[in-house]
């Protein structure tokens, strides 16, 4: 479970001063590793670029985390996780679209998103494979 900042801790741990926290403003939440590799390959690459880096990314992922001591953690376990965090990326587009759509840069924004959170969700089966 994710540490949860108190006033006191703000951005850096007193017990542990090489931890730095990260507050996305954007879309403030309590995220995984994984969560934020499914949130950069659904959303801030092109489709192709996402399916030609993403098994080569997840497997980095993976080897970082067995570099840094997890255990007991499998491949296919972290697949899972990652097809749970394509799923709940696509809350960005429809949280986005829910705004205003006068913009046009905001429906160029949303299209997008929707169109590369969309196709990681079908080119996974992330819809079967999370449940």
């Amino acid at each position: 479970m994710p540490r949860r900042l108190t006033p006191r801790s703000h951005f850096f741990h007193d017990d542990d001063a090489s931890t730095v926290s990260l507050v996305d403003w954007a879309f403030a939440s309590a995220s995984s590793g994984v969560g934020d590799l499914g949130y950069f390959t659904s959303q801030s690459l092109t489709v192709a670029d996402r399916r030609t880096y993403e098994e080569e990314l997840t497997q980095l992922h993976f080897d970082t985390l067995l570099e840094n001591g997890v255990k007991n953690f499998t491949f296919n376990d972290l697949w899972l996780f990652y097809c749970r965090a394509i799923l709940f990326c696509l809350s960005y587009p429809l949280v986005a679209g829910a705004g205003d759509l006068d913009n046009d840069r905001t429906v160029s924004l949303v299209t997008c998103q929707l169109e590369r959170s969309t196709s990681a969700i079908l080119d996974l089966d992330a819809d079967e494979v999370a449940l």
